[in-house]
């Protein structure tokens, strides 16, 4: 690590850093460009699961049409991850930090960063 950055110091670092509003946006804005970069958006995206439905049904194999139209509706927001924690479940930041990412879509090291300055705030 560098910039006296240690492992068991990097989350709160990341955590200060990402509380700067100048650097959020440029993280932002490369993200931005990398998915642009990539050809990466939700038209394409949709139009793409559509064809794989199409062609699917075509073939008559209506599983993996099935699939892609139900992923077409989770990339349109239509369905909702419902988490389920149970009253005393113990997880770990990073696998905390994993579902999280899973289910929201962002980045899970921002989603370290954020715990550990949520649990800075709260000491």
């Amino acid at each position: 690590m560098e910039a006296g950055v240690t492992k068991s110091n990097a989350s709160m670092a990341a955590a200060r850093w990402l509380g700067k509003p100048a650097v959020v946006a440029c993280l932002t804005e490369i993200a931005s460009r990398a998915a642009m970069a990539a050809e990466m958006n939700l038209t394409a995206h949709l139009i793409e699961l559509a064809e794989i439905r199409d062609k699917s049904k075509g073939k008559g194999d209506f599983g993996p049409a099935v699939r892609a139209e139900e992923l077409r509706g989770k990339a349109a927001g239509f369905y909702k991850d419902i988490v389920e924690v149970r009253p005393g479940e113990k997880l770990e930041d990073g696998e905390l930090a994993q579902r999280i990412a899973n289910l929201t879509g962002e980045n899970v090291s921002f989603v370290l960063a954020r715990l550990a300055s949520d649990k800075a705030k709260a000491h």
